[in-house]
């Protein structure tokens, strides 16, 4: 469980720089051929419910199967696993 949340974590965090790092570059771009003063202004509301959506996502996704294993008896998972 902590493994799925560490990956969520790794890539909205990387996701997040790269995309405002682009953004920054198109936007600069465009305002330089505007010649008009550079103003940046990233959704932050998006972003904010992009993360909480994969976060409560990652929860259910790993939380159901976890509970069914942890149910199950361990001689039956060490079985099932080979």
């Amino acid at each position: 469980m902590y493994e799925a949340f560490l990956v969520i974590i790794a890539a909205a965090i990387l996701g997040v720089c790269i995309g405002l790092v682009t953004a920054t570059l198109v936007t600069a771009q465009f305002y330089l051929f505007l010649e008009l003063p550079l103003v940046i202004k990233p959704p932050w509301m998006l972003v904010g419910v992009t993360l909480t959506v994969s976060i409560v996502t990652t929860f259910f996704a790993v939380l159901l199967p976890v509970k069914e294993v942890n149910n199950r008896r361990i001689a039956s998972v060490l079985k099932s696993s080979a």
